[in-house]
């Protein structure tokens, strides 16, 4: 009876396990990957860059298998972020590129401003490329985390646990990296899902997210001192 109990309160969680499945291959398939990269002496830059890559085509495979098996649900919920007003675009504009830049700022002083990849060899077309790359990424990466989990697969869960759940999966994803990444995605995490779940949409999620990661971005060219070559 006490273990029939204990799997009915968590019964939202052991439903939504199939939903965390991108979430593990990007994490398998980062250690895969930048490990077959360094072999090869990759440039740091070109690592990050196949990585995001990689998660994009991840996360495609799975809105498709969304869309195939599921179509109900995530069609509703992409409606649900449209149309947005004038007044919602500004909103979230101006909000979130001031928020961005503050919590950049605290990231970049808690990291020691240290740039967290090393650019050489750095064409336009290629910092063309990354630019998009990252930002296409980003789009898929916050409809999944405070899009699809937080709306769909645990729409039905205690909001204590789908947050908790939601920031822990978010934490884990960055490991592949070092722990003080996960230590900041942490209160990162937190405050976009706090955001999300308050105002029902993902955009300012998604755009202060793209203020902190493009930050960081161009603090790494221009404390690196590099001009991209024409080509």
């Amino acid at each position: 009876m006490v273990k029939t109990n204990f799997i009915g309160k968590f019964s939202w969680f052991f439903d939504g396990v199939i939903d965390m499945w991108p979430a593990v291959v990007m994490v398998c398939g980062a250690f895969a990957l930048r490990n077959w990269l360094k072999k090869h002496k990759m440039d740091s830059w070109l690592l990050e860059h196949y990585q995001r890559i990689a998660g994009v085509l991840v996360f495609v495979v799975f809105f498709l298998w969304l869309k195939f098996q599921r179509a109900n649900e995530i069609t509703a919920l992409i409606k649900s972020q449209f149309p947005l007003s004038l007044r919602d675009v500004g909103s979230i504009l101006v909000g979130s590129v001031v928020l961005g830049f503050v919590i950049y700022k605290l990231a970049a002083k808690a990291s020691g401003n240290r740039p967290q990849v090393e650019y050489s060899k750095l064409t336009s077309s290629r910092l063309f490329s990354f630019g998009v790359v990252w930002v296409i990424y980003l789009l898929f990466y916050e409809f999944y985390f405070r899009g699809v989990l937080l709306f769909m697969t645990f729409k039905d869960a205690p909001l204590v646990g789908v947050i908790a759940f939601n920031i822990i999966l978010y934490a884990g994803v960055h490991i592949v990296k070092n722990f003080q990444q996960v230590l900041l995605s942490i209160p990162f995490g937190l405050l976009l899902v706090g955001m999300t779940y308050y105002t029902g949409q993902i955009w300012f999620a998604l755009v202060i997210h793209l203020v902190l990661a493009l930050g960081f971005e161009v603090t790494a060219l221009l404390s690196q001192r590099i001009t991209p070559v024409k080509v």
